[in-house]
């Protein structure tokens, strides 16, 4: 985000993850910081205006991580012509949701100290979610960890993207791959 964001033809939002393309029944966008944004653009782009300065010509963009399991951000986005680029930064799974879990945990302090990283994976591959319930003191953060799985299913949601977009426009990155060779993979984008 930063790298991007200090480029000069490049403007980030402010805050980095806006949240207004979330699905309107998702807990991140009934918040009542976003809440109020989404009752006044529900049906269209715009809503994303409110976060980058006014007569700001530079190409924008922002960051929220969960937009990209959003219908709404799939239909909004397709809408704008010319079609946008979408990148997104994918991580192994496992690690993935051992970065959830652990930043959920430690960073946000939204998970019962008592719940282990290895007691919350037998949870979910078994299935029963609802054990998760006592464990979490923020909903927001529950509702994304009992769909921790569907999440993990990449090809799932690239294809929903790609159907929306056309493949031309979408663009995954393994962040594994990124990290070792994040010079040559911004190059690529920037000639994009």
């Amino acid at each position: 985000y930063r790298w991007l964001d200090a480029h000069p033809e490049v403007r980030g939002s402010d805050p980095k993850e806006t949240y207004v393309l979330m699905d309107l029944d998702h807990p991140l966008a009934v918040r009542e910081d976003v809440g109020e944004i989404l009752s006044r653009y529900e049906s269209d782009i715009s809503a994303l205006g409110h976060f980058f300065p006014s007569g700001d010509d530079r190409i924008r963009f922002e960051a929220t991580t969960h937009n990209f399991y959003q219908d709404r951000a799939m239909e909004l986005l397709s809408r704008i012509d010319p079609t946008p680029h979408v990148f997104f930064i994918m991580r192994q799974p496992s690690r993935r949701i051992r970065s959830s879990f652990l930043f959920t945990k430690h960073n946000r302090g939204r998970i019962k100290p008592s719940l282990t990283f290895n007691e919350y994976v037998e949870m979910l591959i078994k299935g029963d979610n609802s054990c998760l319930d006592s464990y979490y003191y923020s909903k927001v953060s529950l509702y994304v960890a009992k769909r921790e799985l569907k999440l993990n299913k990449y090809g799932f949601w690239l294809k929903r993207w790609e159907e929306k977009l056309g493949s031309d426009r979408v663009h995954p990155i393994v962040f594994e791959q990124f990290a070792e060779s994040s010079r040559s993979i911004v190059e690529e984008i920037c000639d994009i």
